[in-house]
């Protein structure tokens, strides 16, 4: 990765934003990204699963939504949490795919200038995920703005507080080994940092069709994430869907409804996690992290499988005075697409029916005299 290129970003972060960019990014080594803020606040989308080569209405919906909040407010970057390029992620740091499936649909460089913190997912361990890693440091226009240094890597976001939170990114694909576990611990338990979200591609749990993950290195990191006070939250994808889940004191922000294909006839399963939301359509989230107080509004951007606004869900969370329940908040907005209906008139004969309970009541029953006046006269009848 080039440090002109992310001085470059730094220096016009604008896109289609209303105000100027928060934050700065630095390298300091091949696993380190330094965020440095001019505030405490600051405000990113999270998108997973969305690298699908076809232009559907699912994915344009997402990336509308994505260029819409650029030109309203700040973004400091996008965090894409895997599944980058479907279905066979990239051959190489040259192809087309690039072009076609990130630079040319998300107005990259031109309507949305912000850096893409990302990491791989399967789909693109299907390919040359080595090709992924190494796109930051290519020729390419567009490559300043992919943030991909390695499979492991933290970023660490700091403000004026001098508060710092972590993101500890891992390559779950290939998560396997106790040197990435010791990463991964030494990262979730730095003293600095006030506040940790791990971020990875496959989910811990799920409500949806895989169900909590029993893969073993995943249940690893999940009791190795859940031991840790400071981890606050999962952000991950791999459920192609949209889900907000708790459990052990660890929020589970599921947000694979970036665009590829969503099977609305699957069945869900259990899960030992709390679910606290859950829908199977296609949307993004908006994060807004304070560095200061630790507190991070969530906002899920849902949309239905045609595309159409359904409906807008904020969670929020005060990681700064407890990680308590009752210290959390979520409110949903009504779907924009809910059919309006007008109560129609009642006539008199109508006002004079009986209600509708009571009926089925009157029908029952004769139903029922029927079955033991035929039951007694079959009985009587085989006597």
């Amino acid at each position: 990765m080039r440090l002109n290129h992310l001085c470059s970003i730094a220096a016009g972060l604008v896109g289609l934003s209303s105000a100027e960019p928060h934050c700065t990014l630095t390298k300091p080594s091949k696993q380190l990204i330094d965020l440095n803020c001019t505030t405490n606040r600051i405000r990113f989308v999270g998108i997973g699963d969305w690298g699908d080569q076809r232009n559907h209405e699912g994915v344009k919906a997402v990336r509308d939504g994505i260029l819409a909040e650029a030109k309203n407010g700040t973004l400091d970057f996008a965090l894409a949490v895997g599944d980058n390029f479907y279905d066979k992620g990239v051959k190489n740091v040259t192809d087309r795919i690039w072009t076609d499936v990130w630079v040319d649909r998300f107005h990259i460089g031109k309507d949305l200038q912000v850096p893409w913190i990302a990491l791989l997912g399967n789909h693109d361990h299907y390919g040359n995920a080595g090709a992924q890693v190494a796109y930051g440091e290519s020729d390419s226009a567009a490559s300043k703005y992919w943030i991909m240094p390695d499979n492991f890597y933290s970023v660490n976001a700091r403000g004026p507080a001098n508060k710092m939170a972590k993101f500890v990114i891992s390559d779950t694909m290939i998560l396997n080994d106790t040197k990435q576990f010791d990463w991964i611990k030494q990262q979730v338990t730095d003293p600095a940092a006030a506040t940790v979200l791990a971020v990875g591609h496959h989910q811990i749990y799920s409500h949806d069709s895989r169900g909590d993950n029993k893969d073993k290195p995943m249940v690893t990191l999940k009791q190795l994430l859940e031991a840790q006070s400071q981890v606050k939250a999962y952000i991950c994808g791999h459920e192609h869907d949209m889900q907000v889940l708790r459990a052990n004191n660890v929020d589970h922000f599921v947000i694979g409804g970036g665009g590829h294909s969503i099977n609305a006839s699957e069945k869900t399963k259990n899960t030992s996690a709390e679910v606290v939301y859950f829908q199977k359509k296609f949307g993004y989230a908006v994060f807004d992290l304070d560095l200061g107080t630790s507190e991070l509004n969530v906002t899920y951007k849902v949309f239905d499988l045609q595309g159409r606004n359904f409906e807008q869900k904020v969670f929020t969370r005060d990681y700064g005075v407890s990680h308590n329940r009752s210290n959390h908040s979520d409110t949903v907005s009504p779907s924009p697409i809910a059919p309006v209906t007008s109560k129609p008139k009642t006539s008199s004969a109508a006002a004079s029916a009986p209600p509708v309970l009571w009926t089925a009541s009157i029908s029952t029953i004769i139903i029922i005299i029927n079955v033991i006046i035929r039951g007694t006269i079959n009985h009587f009848t085989i006597s």
